[in-house]
């Protein structure tokens, strides 16, 4: 196996097991593999908690739990709330059980006792499978914001509330507390914050800044975008 790998030997994984000697198992497998195991959880309650704590790549999830949780809604609740992916681990490869798993939205499934090549290409091919489709929703989400942006150029003549809508689109987009448009003032060559959103937004509106001058400023003379670390 080592002369074919190509994936990110610092991916982690998750794995919920309520087999200790089937858990331990599978960690020698990853290990030997170069996954990083972050973790082994018996029960669908621990493997959500623990996904919370360490957000790992992805989760190799036994679908028969000990306890309350079933390991599919578990890995349902992981999912959404933390958009990790899941393999489902099953000793059962009855048709009507991976129905009712699909549910879930699972990226792979593995049938017990669990073989290191097929671990390797279901986890390699479900890491991948993730990664297009978080591509896919960010560019669904741009295009959603485009759209927006175009309906509320449309919709009205006043650039204020243009710009306005733009801002709350952008942080909803972003996730962000704040957002503000400057332009550049034609007769003065100052930036000049437009618009704003937020706690401070009407502080921070009408504000003029030479170029060259501040976080906003330098941008601007540079022609490229920052990202600073310390708010």
């Amino acid at each position: 196996m080592s002369g074919d790998r190509v994936h990110n030997p610092r991916s982690s994984i998750l794995i919920v097991e309520d087999s200790g000697l089937i858990a331990h198992r599978l960690k020698k497998i990853l290990t030997r593999l170069e996954y990083d195991v972050v973790g082994m959880a018996p029960s669908g309650e621990e493997a959500i908690r623990r996904a919370g704590e360490m957000r790992p790549d992805l989760v190799l999830m036994d679908i028969y739990l000990a306890g309350k949780m079933k390991g599919t809604e578990s890995a349902a609740q992981i999912r959404a709330q933390f958009d990790i992916p899941a393999v489902y681990l099953t000793a059962y490869s009855e048709g009507s059980l991976l129905e009712q798993a699909k549910a879930a939205g699972p990226y792979g499934y593995l049938i017990k006792p669990v073989q290191e090549r097929e671990l390797y290409a279901t986890i390699k091919m479900a890491l991948y499978k993730h990664e297009i489709d978080k591509n896919l929703r960010q560019r669904n989400r741009e295009l959603a914001l485009l759209n927006q942006a175009g309906q509320a150029f449309n919709s009205t003549l006043d650039l204020d509330q243009v710009f306005t809508t733009v801002l709350e689109e952008v942080c909803h987009f972003l996730d962000v507390l704040a957002a503000s448009i400057w332009l550049i003032d034609a007769d003065t060559g100052e930036l000049v914050c437009h618009q704003a959103t937020g706690l401070q937004n009407q502080v921070v509106r009408g504000w003029r800044l030479p170029l060259g001058e501040g976080i906003a400023g330098s941008t601007v003379r540079s022609g490229e975008s920052v990202i600073v670390p310390d708010v």
